[in-house]
């Protein structure tokens, strides 16, 4: 279990420096149980346009959290093909809400977690992925896909392919 002191900083090189946390998914549960069992406030509603997945029943995941040190801002398409090289895919957004689920007692989680698997359309057809703790320390908001400009302080939690 963890606590408030819990560090999400990781960083991922090789896998002797990556910290894998072991995490339940339960991929048929109802959005708003999903958002309510997280704990974390959604600064925006949370529909199941936002959780566009195939997967289906439980599933116990890996996930470790992503950082890059050698670069001070990184785009979205730059983690994206980074991961693949690492042989990793962005979690979604159901996978996101499981994992603040399952660190529920971390009052703040110190950095951006970004899930870049689950990617939709707004309103104005910009595309957007999910986050947790940018502006305050368990909110849940989004980013936006085409103009974001990661920096130092996000994770891009991801599981093995």
């Amino acid at each position: 279990m963890t606590n408030s002191t819990t560090s999400f900083a990781g960083r991922f090189e090789d896998d002797r420096n990556v910290e894998w946390h072991s995490v339940p998914v339960d991929y048929d549960l109802a959005v708003e149980d999903a958002v309510a069992a997280s704990g974390c406030q959604p600064l925006d509603p949370i529909t199941r346009k936002h959780l566009r997945s195939k997967r289906t029943g439980k599933a116990d995941l890996e996930i470790t959290l992503v950082r890059f040190d050698d670069v001070e801002v990184m785009d979205s398409v730059d983690v994206l093909l980074a991961l693949e090289k690492k042989g990793l895919r962005g979690i979604d957004l159901r996978e996101l809400l499981a994992f603040a689920e399952k660190y529920r007692d971390a009052e703040d989680w110190g950095v951006t977690v970004v899930a870049m698997g689950s990617v939709w359309y707004g309103k104005h057809r910009q595309r957007h992925m999910s986050e947790l703790g940018h502006r305050h320390g368990r909110d849940l908001g989004h980013f936006w896909f085409d103009e974001v400009k990661f920096e130092p302080r996000c994770r891009f939690a991801a599981v093995r392919k």
